[in-house]
């Protein structure tokens, strides 16, 4: 999947650059909360089971567990598993458009920051991957490069899903946009 900056994720993540990622306060402060945010706009129940879709270092697995949800985290960039792996996050090298798990064997997804990575023709299968993993609901946030494209996937998600909302907190160069989706 090729992402905003014309590279595969499983590319532009090296080492080097999953070590810069890792040590940045910046990027750990925004993306923790990032996942507060999704969590006070989702219905998870405290102790569900929850895939992180993109997961990377481990950021919003850490969110995620201090708040007492039981997880499981993918990313296609095995040097930004290891870091998660490090911090004894369960994590899985998988692909968002093909994941490895039976139908409904979470009751939630996360994804922060991830679905950027995605062509906008590889919306609808990540749509329905996610779709079909989860039991209940997922909330999803991330950076399209135009605007055009989010509506894009928000119209692929209301054809997907039976219940949508989106949210925007922030203004200006601090608007983040979630959505909410349920089965």
């Amino acid at each position: 999947m090729t992402d905003i900056l014309g590279q595969k994720a499983s590319d532009y993540y090296s080492k080097e650059t999953s070590k810069l990622y890792e040590l940045s306060g910046a990027f750990r402060r925004i993306q923790e909360s990032m996942t507060a945010d999704a969590l006070s706009l989702s219905d998870f129940e405290t102790h569900s089971f929850i895939l992180d879709l993109g997961c990377g270092t481990g950021f919003s697995l850490n969110v995620l567990k201090n708040n007492g949800f039981n997880t499981i985290g993918i990313d296609i960039s095995f040097e930004m598993l290891e870091y998660a792996s490090k911090k004894k996050f369960k994590v899985i090298l998988a692909d968002m458009a093909f994941l490895p798990f039976k139908d409904e064997a979470f009751d939630n997804l996360i994804s922060i920051s991830a679905i950027q990575w995605a062509k906008p023709s590889e919306y609808e299968k990540i749509l329905q991957e996610i779709k079909r993993v989860i039991k209940k609901e997922a909330v999803i946030q991330f950076y399209p490069k135009e605007k055009n494209e989010f509506d894009y996937f928000l119209k692929l998600s209301k054809k997907i899903f039976s219940i949508n909302q989106v949210f925007i907190l922030g203004s200006g160069v601090k608007e983040k946009k979630y959505i909410k989706l349920k089965k």
